[in-house]
């Protein structure tokens, strides 16, 4: 907020003839910035809120709700003529926190190359001794938040009904618990966790899994959102399991057992239950996959973000 860097942004605007500032989230020093010249200069400001403001220790979640509350809603929130928001919670928050009943559900885009690289796919069979075996694909870093304990604790029971079942968690390994807890139970061998990967890898681990399962430990399904790596994965042709709203992107887009399949009950029993169903219908797993990757291309794709931004910008 240097009166320097100010003067270096207004320039840029000028220089690229700036019609609309699109402020991604809602703080921090830049969404000041772009609030304050979007004023000064006279032009429209468009902002996304990505972030919902809170803490789990009441008094940092006090302060920073108060701070949410009073200064950024009045110097970004009540300036924008334009609020963008991924999903329906962010939504909801924007909603109840700010007044701001004119949000418009733009989702984050996602892509993948249109072709799987073969050699790369039966590198990463060989690399992780996944012959013989069916994958139940988990994407995304592992730590306390996204521990992946629920889907751990299915897993004697997926092996019981399915020997050759395997969970590939793939992304970075920052907690140590879940490693431990297969072992407890007896599943190590049935659990495997690769590190952090090269996004160019991830089409091809997509190709080796008949089910992607993400985050399942986290809030009720009605307060979680659809996440991206769930969503590059429905772009993939892949059946998703996931504890999401269905009305994450507005309701009537997405659909359970048609797009992807919610989890409600995340009991080892009855999440291991619902793998192993899906495990042993391949045909119903095809179908989901093929609904998702259709609905992805329509309204996950980036033509389809795009679109919509420029009409938040054509409203602003």
């Amino acid at each position: 907020m240097s009166p320097g860097n100010l003067r270096q942004i207004a320039a840029l605007l000028d220089r690229y003839r700036v019609e609309v500032v699109h402020v991604h989230n809602h703080m921090f020093d830049l969404a000041l910035a772009g609030a304050v010249l979007a004023r000064r200069t006279g032009r429209k400001l468009v902002v996304t809120a990505h972030t919902i403001i809170k803490h789990r220790r009441p008094l940092y979640d006090l302060l920073l709700g108060t701070a949410d509350r009073l200064l950024l809603k009045r110097t970004v929130i009540d300036a924008a003529q334009g609020l963008l928001c991924p999903d329906c919670n962010v939504d909801r928050y924007v909603r109840a926190r700010f007044g701001r009943q004119d949000g418009s559900l733009v989702p984050y885009g996602v892509d993948l190359p249109a072709t799987v690289n073969p050699e790369l796919v039966a590198d990463l069979r060989r690399e992780h001794q996944l012959a013989g075996r069916r994958v139940i694909l988990s994407l995304g870093h592992v730590h306390s938040l996204r521990n992946r304990f629920d889907l751990v604790r299915a897993m004697p029971v997926v092996r019981q009904a399915i020997p050759e079942a395997l969970l590939l968690v793939v992304g970075s390994l920052d907690d140590p618990a879940p490693a431990a807890l297969a072992a407890r139970l007896g599943v190590g061998d049935a659990v495997r966790f690769t590190g952090a990967q090269p996004h160019e890898r991830i089409p091809a681990y997509l190709a080796l899994a008949e089910l992607e399962a993400h985050r399942l430990n986290q809030d009720e399904p009605e307060h979680t959102s659809l996440g991206l790596a769930t969503m590059e994965a429905m772009l993939a042709g892949k059946c998703c399991l996931a504890a999401a709203n269905v009305d994450t992107f507005g309701p009537g887009v997405l659909e359970d057992g048609r797009h992807f399949v919610v989890v409600r009950d995340r009991s080892p029993a009855r999440l291991g239950s619902s793998l192993v169903g899906l495990l042993r219908d391949p045909a119903r797993v095809q179908a989901i996959g093929a609904q998702a990757a259709q609905l992805a291309r329509s309204r996950f794709c980036w033509d389809a973000v795009v679109e919509a931004t420029l009409a938040a910008y054509a409203r602003a």
